[in-house]
């Protein structure tokens, strides 16, 4: 997928020069990468979140109270999940949207959402939490942003979203101590969130001192003496001054657009979260609604660092061992179904159609 994106940065770097873009047999070369990439991705993270399925299945001692329970859901819960997926994704657009704006290279709404549901169904088909990043960061550009202006969009806002989840990891570890939750797993939060904050903060610093990298390319350019080398570097180093600079607009005269954008970063993955409670109250469960919810955040914390693409299967099996307590096993087995269904096959769903829209628009100007 990253080689597809290069080759689209390639070609827009030829048409500023006034150069062509890919001949029609390069575009195809790019459309099957692309296409073969994407569906291995896609593939592998459906047959890991099945498999892990599968396992809790096996694990479940009665089977049939679990397809029971299933039988018995509450459909219109369904809908309410839904909603609420539809306004995470508007949330996270809404973040995306400020944040253009505050860079001063606004795009329309719809792109926003174009691009965040397309970098969500490659986050879910590849095994890094940001390989979405580059689709998005192609898909704001299209408009009279410069590729450092909307990398530093994209850098910006993961800051944005990042520092959300941690907000949001330190209530759920005071809320599991307030509820004297006591099964183990919330001591994670006590080394998890401090080291996340930690790391946060070092990624942030070293984004807004650009220039370092700067110095850094200079350096070895001068070293090497090779001019293709200077060539390039020569491109990259524009790249990095637009993106410092914008980085640097976005933390020092644009701070209410970066507000703005932690509010709906903290929308998102509030309305994220409030699909576990849902669930569970379709299937006829009495629980803590706090308890439910911040154990979701500790479950996407660990899955967001997992090599598996989405998180698939450390998703499922976490969520069985950490929700095992709340209800009988077959019931969270039950539970499982229902909430992989709406909070990765739906967004497999709308997201696959978003992508496709994408590279559309990738091949159309190669």
């Amino acid at each position: 997928m990253a080689a597809a994106l290069d080759t689209a940065t390639l070609n827009s770097w030829r048409r500023d020069r006034g150069g062509m873009g890919l001949p029609a047999g390069g575009r195809d070369n790019v459309d099957r990468l692309n296409r073969k990439s994407a569906g291995r991705g896609l593939a592998l993270s459906i047959l890991l979140s099945l498999g892990a399925l599968s396992v809790v299945f096996l694990l479940v001692p009665d089977r049939e109270a679990a397809l029971r329970s299933l039988r018995t859901f509450d459909p219109g819960k369904l809908g309410t999940c839904a909603a609420l997926m539809a306004g995470a994704w508007f949330s996270d657009s809404c973040r995306l949207y400020l944040l253009t704006h505050g860079v001063g290279k606004p795009v329309p709404l719809r792109t926003a959402v174009k691009a965040v549901l397309a970098g969500n169904f490659l986050t879910l088909v590849t095994p890094f939490l940001a390989g979405g990043a580059p689709v998005v960061a192609y898909t704001v550009k299209r408009g009279r942003m410069r590729w450092g202006e909307a990398t530093a969009v994209v850098v910006g806002g993961g800051i944005v979203a990042q520092a959300a989840l941690v907000i949001l990891a330190i209530w759920a570890a005071a809320a599991l101590e307030a509820l004297g939750f006591k099964t183990g797993w919330e001591r994670v939060f006590r080394f998890v969130v401090p080291a996340y904050a930690l790391g946060l903060a070092g990624f942030s610093a070293l984004a807004l001192r650009a220039d370092v990298v700067e110095d850094w390319v200079k350096a070895v350019v001068k070293r090497c003496g090779r001019r293709t080398l200077a060539v390039v570097s020569g491109k990259f180093i524009r790249i990095l001054r637009d993106f410092a600079g914008s980085l640097r607009l976005l933390a020092s005269e644009n701070v209410a657009h970066v507000v703005g954008a932690l509010a709906f970063g903290l929308a998102y993955f509030v309305l994220l979260f409030a699909i576990g409670p849902v669930v569970l109250s379709g299937l006829g469960v009495e629980y803590a609604w706090r308890e439910v919810f911040a154990l979701q955040i500790l479950v996407y914390v660990f899955t967001g660092v997992t090599p598996t693409p989405g998180g698939s299967g450390t998703a499922e099996l976490g969520t069985f061992v950490v929700f095992s307590h709340l209800a009988p096993i077959h019931t969270i087995g039950a539970f499982l179904v229902v909430w992989r269904l709406c909070t990765f096959y739906f967004s497999l769903l709308t997201g696959g159609v978003a992508f496709a829209i994408v590279l559309r628009d990738i091949l159309s100007e190669s």
